[in-house]
């Protein structure tokens, strides 16, 4: 089925239901998601409950026990389709995951990008999918902070650009080009540096800026600009990751914020395990607003001391791959894709592995050097962890997996060998 088919047939579906159950991923990507379905419901005044979920499979189980009309699903699903499938419900997927096969269900609607020749990794996110399927753009907003969330470029490619330029043309948003750090301090250029997480500065980041602040001072902004640039080139970053030190800002319709103010406040709920505060803001509750808003440099203190301690400690190397242990499962994402992009080596991929009471949580980044040379995370994790009786799965770039503990060792032998049979090492 084409994509406009598939997007009308599963509107008629929403259309034909009273009790919706929505459930999405608690990321950045995964809270931009359920904020634009549950706007576009309330707006067609249906009833509808939404979860936001961190243990997909288990999570994802338990909620298709409930009796609705209808379930849709977000930035998940396409991975467990047979079991959608099988529970007989009807069902709308959102997903830019790669899909293991198309839907064989007439009640079960899979939207998902990568089968209609788009890339998930890339062009498209669960954000972008759910704005496709509501078709409003007053929740452009939410789109762009899913993409940036799921690091797709503040100059989009593919469906997110098409969907972008849409917007620009209709004067709903604005764009304008800008040094993008991600950090929670803006009063000048020496907090900046300071606060910044992405990117991270080596002994600038968690550290006093004074110096280089002071060395800056009156200069020209393309002066200072080149100065930043020089830093990244000498720690050993790659001229993509280089490259996304200056991009767009997006003047957003939400709240007059700005695409990095929305992005800054969705990392917040992720990372201090809020995402529901970050829908309900989503939905216009101004007491979350302000709860986030409190928390904000609660999460950007606890970011930069385990980076700066990542910075000290470094990762162990393998043939392929790259890992350390980290204690902080909600920041395990977040150190492992920054520590890839400004701190490790850039020829291998990196791991975080984060121990729990159940199970080992892996994250796993990659560069889109290594994917243009062969890399492949989402097949690595997932056939590495199943190798050691756990699951896996994600993005080229960006994946995860869970395993039984205990089973540490085993699990990366694997995955370095997949890894250096995908970079012909």
């Amino acid at each position: 089925m084409e994509l406009d088919a598939q997007v009308a047939a599963a509107r008629d579906l929403v259309e034909r239901s009273d009790s919706i159950r929505v459930v999405s991923h608690h990321d950045v990507d995964g809270i931009s998601a359920a904020a634009i379905i549950t706007n576009f419901l309330r707006g067609k005044g249906k009833r509808f409950i939404c979860s936001l979920l961190k243990n997909v499979n288990g999570e994802l189980r338990s909620v298709f026990q409930e009796d609705r009309d209808l379930f849709i699903v977000c930035d998940m699903g396409s991975a467990e389709i047979e079991a959608l499938e099988a529970s007989g419900k009807r069902v709308i997927i959102l997903d830019h995951h790669r899909p293991i096969r198309e839907s064989q269900s007439d009640s079960v609607i899979q939207i998902n990008c990568h089968l209609h020749g788009i890339d998930g990794s890339s062009e498209a996110c669960a954000a972008t999918m759910a704005y496709l399927f509501a078709g409003d753009v007053s929740l452009v907003s939410f789109m762009i902070s899913g993409a940036l969330g799921d690091r797709q470029g503040t100059d989009f490619r593919g469906l997110n650009k098409k969907l972008v330029d849409e917007a620009l043309e209709k004067k709903v948003i604005e764009k304008r080009m800008s040094l993008v750090i991600d950090c929670y301090d803006r009063s000048s250029l020496q907090r900046m540096l300071e606060s910044s997480i992405a990117p991270f500065f080596r002994g600038i980041s968690g550290r006093s800026a004074e110096g280089v602040a002071k060395a800056l001072e009156g200069k020209s902004e393309k002066t200072i600009n080149s100065f930043l640039l020089a830093s990244l080139i000498e720690q050993g970053c790659r001229e993509d990751v280089i490259d996304d030190l200056v991009g767009y800002v997006y003047r957003l319709p939400f709240m007059g914020m700005n695409s990095q103010e929305l992005l800054s406040l969705f990392s917040v709920c992720d990372g201090l395990d809020m995402a529901e505060k970050g829908l309900a803001m989503a939905l216009g509750d101004r007491s979350s607003y302000e709860e986030i808003l409190e928390r904000r440099e609660q999460y950007y203190r606890r970011a930069i001391g385990g980076l700066t301690a990542l910075e000290l400690s470094g990762a162990v190397k393998m043939s392929a791959l790259q890992y350390f242990y980290n204690e902080d499962l909600g920041m395990s994402g977040l150190y492992c894709g920054i520590g890839m992009r400004y701190l490790f080596d850039q020829k291998m991929p990196t791991l975080a592995m984060t121990k729990t009471r159940d199970h080992t949580k892996i994250s796993s980044r990659g560069t889109k050097h290594l994917v243009g040379r062969g890399l492949n995370l989402a097949l690595a994790m997932k056939e590495a962890s199943e190798k050691v009786g756990g699951s896996g799965g994600g993005h080229d770039i960006a994946a995860g997996a869970t395993i039984p503990n205990g089973r540490e060792e085993d699990f990366l032998s694997e995955a370095d060998g997949i890894l250096a049979r995908q970079l012909g090492l």
